[in-house]
């Protein structure tokens, strides 16, 4: 085991995550004349998060976070990429976040007074038939392919769920499928009606730049034979010799309960994402207060986004789904909390008075969004029992139910001490949220189903050695 000698304990302030919310906390610390060390730490070996590390060369976010470019002297900047926090502790004053590099190997702990959390959120699918099967991936991990590889791994491309993500991961597809010279077929299959975008009228209005974006991607799909289908969901991925060559489709009502009209389609690659699922482990780990929002367990903060947890402020997509610009916003603000500013000057007030005004806009819209796209639990009913609902042990939905009606489970964690379901690989980003729902379906009413912080996380946040452990 390998340690950094670094001087870990002069550390000032962490900002852990470096995506959209991290960056923009990260600008406005650089901005302050204090004399700050700031230690930035994110899983990817490139800042950026899923919104920004495909740009290479671009002028966002790199070069403008660059130590050769920030514009303050009094601001020293330590970049922890590729690293994992695995545990955080409170000793008196101050924090020590126990992060580890290189996938375990590299162990090191800073120390520092103050900590902005950022670290967003992980895909949603709903499973499905054969949805384990190869050729099955989530819409990211398909952008993630085409952006930073230039890779497309089908020709006859299905993108299914529910919620925004699919359009512009349909236009980054067929953008790279031109950009290679390949010719790809790609259809976007909804749960939701598509005429449920009148309920997020007054929020369009708020925010204008929606309208044109709206607008652009709705041109995007029809001047690039992009075909959609909406009120319909993916029941059974077809296969032969173990590969996808098709899809049987449902429709369903809005609550995610099937109708009986079903049909198939051919396809060789499915990408599906049912919106997103804010990260709790680092929240979990420090006793944050959570809440729950348009069914979400998220991180509990007030106007200036600080936690329940003196010293830690919270940002992004941990606080709530609503999108890089949100995140932006409150990015800033709780970076600006942090420095205090907003009460030195009329003019430093103002201008955080009009990035709350803005952060007020952008929540708006995502709570319209979240109306026009909700995942019900109807879903659960139509699950058939041989379906697997936790890819990396391959537990089965039936599994699931018999933990709650014939072993007393009543949540995702004693679920997986029955079933091992969450116990593998991703320990349990991908199915956590599905076998909960598929308990408290189960169990229907019962004390406490609702409650934000029962939930616990795994005490280890990340990948750590036993050597990492031990020290």
């Amino acid at each position: 085991m390998r340690r950094l000698n670094e001087d870990p304990f002069r550390q000032r302030v962490a900002i852990i995550g470096a995506g959209p919310a991290g960056l923009s906390a990260l600008r406005e610390l650089q901005k302050s004349s204090r004399s700050l060390r700031v230690a930035v730490i994110d899983s990817n070996p490139r800042i950026g998060g899923q919104f920004w590390r495909h740009q290479v060369g671009g002028p966002f976010p790199a070069q403008e976070f660059d130590a050769r470019h920030h514009p303050s002297h009094s601001v020293e900047i330590n970049w922890h990429l590729s690293s994992s926090v695995w545990q955080i502790e409170r000793v008196d004053a101050t924090f020590r976040i126990h992060i580890a590099l290189d996938i375990g190997d590299v162990a090191t702990t800073l120390e520092v007074e103050k900590i902005i959390i950022a670290t967003g959120a992980s895909e949603r699918t709903l499973p499905f038939g054969n949805w384990s099967a190869p050729g099955v991936m989530s819409a990211g991990a398909l952008q993630s392919l085409a952006k930073e590889y230039g890779v497309i791994p089908g020709k006859k491309i299905v993108i299914a769920g529910s919620g925004v993500f699919a359009m512009p991961v349909a236009k980054t597809i067929k953008k790279v499928a031109k950009d290679l010279g390949t010719r790809v077929e790609v259809s976007i299959i909804e749960a939701q009606s598509l005429f449920r975008w009148w309920r997020n009228t007054f929020a369009f209005l708020l925010n204008p730049s929606k309208i044109i974006e709206a607008i652009g991607f709705v041109m995007f799909m029809k001047g690039n034979d992009v075909k959609t289908l909406s009120k319909t969901i993916i029941t059974e991925g077809k296969i032969d010799a173990g590969q996808i060559i098709g899809v049987e489709i449902a429709r369903v009502k809005s609550d995610l309960r099937q109708d009986q009209i079903k049909k198939s389609l051919s396809a060789d690659l499915i990408a599906t994402s049912f919106g997103f699922i804010p990260d709790m482990t680092l929240a979990s780990i420090l006793g944050l207060e959570r809440k729950f929002l348009h069914g979400d367990a998220v991180v509990f903060v007030d106007g200036n986004q600080r936690t329940s947890l003196d010293g830690v402020w919270a940002a992004g997509e941990i606080t709530g789904i609503g999108g890089h610009e949100l995140a932006i916003s409150e990015g800033a603000i709780a970076a600006r909390d942090l420095l205090k500013k907003g009460h030195r000057s009329r003019g430093s007030y103002f201008s955080t008075a009009l990035l709350k005004w803005r952060r007020m806009r952008q929540q708006f819209f995502a709570a319209g969004l979240a109306k026009i796209y909700p995942v019900s639990k109807g879903w659960i009913e139509s699950l058939d029992d041989s379906t697997i609902v936790c890819r990396c042990e391959e537990v089965r939905a039936g599994e699931i139910r018999e933990s709650a009606s014939e072993l007393g489970a009543d949540s995702a964690r004693t679920a997986k001490l029955f079933t091992r379901a969450g116990m593998g690989l991703c320990q349990g980003r991908i199915c956590q949220k599905n076998v909960k729902e598929i308990i408290d379906f189960m169990r229907g009413d019962v004390p406490n189903a609702t409650d934000a912080n029962r939930e616990t996380v795994r005490p280890i946040g990340g990948v750590v050695t036993l050597g990492g452990l031990s020290d």
